[in-house]
């Protein structure tokens, strides 16, 4: 538990440091720094929990590992729209490298 606390402070250090030179470039972002930090923190931890509950039952693991892979290959396909054979490539791309 003593790691979590020694990263935290990390990542709240690198946070402040990113915000002052982005001041200093005079990039005025506001808070959105913080903002991004602490909801990817947020998201992790939901997914952390989400796959906790998964691993424990084996057939959950695939369902998973199919969900993901289905969503990788549509969200990369709707990005490569009108490209010929561009789903072949995407699909064969994302579960060659799974």
């Amino acid at each position: 538990m003593e790691n979590i606390w020694w990263f935290a402070a990390g990542l709240l250090a690198m946070t402040l440091l990113a915000i002052l030179v982005q001041r200093q470039a005079g990039v005025r972002l506001g808070a959105q720094p913080l903002v991004a930090v602490i909801r990817a923190a947020v998201q992790l931890a939901v997914i952390a929990l989400i796959l906790r509950g998964v691993l424990a039952l084996p057939w959950l693991v695939l369902a998973f590992v199919v969900l993901m892979l289905s969503t990788a290959s549509w969200t990369s396909f709707s990005r490569l729209k009108g490209i010929p054979d561009a789903r072949k490539a995407v699909v064969t791309g994302i579960f060659v490298g799974a």
